[in-house]
């Protein structure tokens, strides 16, 4: 990892320099714009995805091992995507294994309830909220406000400057990306909305997962598990937040 990268595994949420956020398992945060959910993480610079228990970093396409690389038509030059249970990771990322996290130079381990801080990215496994100098992180009906990265998980709503409202169960938000999980996105005008539990939405990169993205002007369209992401999009969302 970088020096603004943490990892966490396990129930655990490990925030990032401005908003990363996951639920259950497998978050791996990323400079600007991480989220994952059950099983299922998606982050990096330049897009990196995967599914099912798999983390892929670098600087632009590591590949991954064991059983399914894919690379479609959907994903850009940057945009890697693996399924199952191998990490590989790139120059400058630590690989981690079963509910274990191997950090970098200036992040702590910790295991099993055991919350480790460091000058600036603290992180912990198993249900222990962490605090650092920027960096909130609550867990289970906890709401935690930070100067620039309010988030909670399990039915808590947290607000900040410019958030939308999203309904239903896991609103997460950040200081300029609204969004939401789980049924039911309420989008901002230039935020796309994607349906069925899992819409993701980065600085530059809006992609969703299973069934049923609904894009806006200049989203792309994905169906069925598959991401598709854009590079260049969110230049008009930001000057618009």
């Amino acid at each position: 990892m970088g020096d603004s990268m943490p990892l966490c595994q396990d129930q655990d949420t490990v925030t990032g320099d401005s908003m990363p956020q996951c639920l259950d398992q497998e978050p791996l945060t990323g400079d600007s714009m991480s989220l994952c959910q059950d099983q299922e993480t998606v982050i990096g610079d330049s897009m990196p995805q995967c599914l099912d228990q798999e983390t892929v970093m670098g600087d632009s396409m590591q590949p991954c091992q064991d059983q399914e690389p894919v690379m479609g038509a959907c994903d850009g030059d940057s945009i890697p995507l693996c399924h199952d249970q191998e990490t590989l990771m790139g120059d400058s990322m630590p690989p981690y294994q079963d509910q274990e996290t191997v950090m970098g130079d200036s992040m702590q381990p910790c295991q099993d309830q055991e919350p480790v801080m460091g000058d600036s990215m603290p992180q912990c496994q198993d249900q222990e909220p962490v605090m650092g100098d920027s960096m909130p992180l609550c867990q289970d009906q906890e709401t935690v406000m930070g100067d620039s990265m309010p988030r909670c998980l399990d039915q808590e709503t947290v607000m900040g400057d410019s958030m939308q409202q999203c309904q239903d169960q896991e609103p997460v938000m950040g200081d300029s990306m609204p969004w939401c999980l789980n049924l039911e996105p309420v989008m901002d005008d230039s935020m796309p909305l994607c349906q069925d539990q899992e819409p993701v939405m980065g600085d530059s990169m809006p992609q969703c997962q299973d069934l049923e993205p609904v894009m806006g002007d200049s989203m792309p369209l994905c169906r069925d598990q598959e991401p598709v992401m854009v590079t260049a999009y969110l230049s008009v969302m930001i000057r618009r937040l």
